[in-house]
């Protein structure tokens, strides 16, 4: 190695990760509902990361709760692309933000909703807690498609820190498949 290099690899150093693991769960198979709860106040922010799917047929909507709360205090505006065109809306006085919709368990039993969700300053008591997202799914089962991408963000009109994390279907359980994980993100 030239000495010139030499300087400069000694002077890189690795940057530790921000992100920092929190909390993992599976889906049971027999609840449409998985919490995860006592979350530390710790980070700057959290990302929900989820791969998902229902455990029976046809699609439905899925959402997440903060702390339990189920009062019509959250607004979430979306855009989703979809086969055939695209839609936006706004929701108001809601009692969840939505994420997206899941795939059914029909013939392709491999396809799973993804979605990452940044909440982002959670511990602030002097703010309403905002999320953005970004979900999304490629459903292809016998000769039909509907294939996906939902972006959006979402207010919890609430000024407590967040503990708990609810994902929930519209309707049925979340398949043995599903996985859900929260990060804690350091501040810079």
């Amino acid at each position: 190695m030239s000495p010139i290099l030499g300087i400069f690899a000694s002077a890189v150093s690795v940057a530790t990760t921000s992100f920092e693991s929190i909390a993992t769960a599976t889906g049971t198979g027999s609840s449409g509902t998985i919490t995860l709860s006592s979350i530390p106040g710790t980070f700057a922010h959290l990302q929900l990361r989820l791969i998902g799917k229902r455990s029976a047929m046809s699609d439905v909507a899925y959402y997440i709760r903060l702390n339990s709360d189920t009062g019509s205090n959250y607004d979430y505006h979306y855009l989703r692309g979809r086969l055939g065109g695209a839609t936006a809306g706004v929701i108001n006085n809601e009692s969840y933000i939505q994420l997206g919709g899941t795939p059914n368990s029909s013939a392709n039993t491999n396809v799973h909703t993804v979605s990452v969700v940044d909440i982002l300053d959670y511990t602030n008591t002097n703010k309403y807690t905002t999320v953005r997202l970004l979900s999304g799914c490629d459903e292809n089962i016998s000769s039909s498609s509907d294939t996906y991408v939902w972006f959006g963000s979402g207010l919890w009109r609430n000024t407590n820190a967040i503990t708990s994390i609810s994902v929930i279907l519209d309707s049925g359980n979340w398949s043995t498949t599903t996985q859900v994980a929260l990060y804690g993100i350091k501040a810079a």
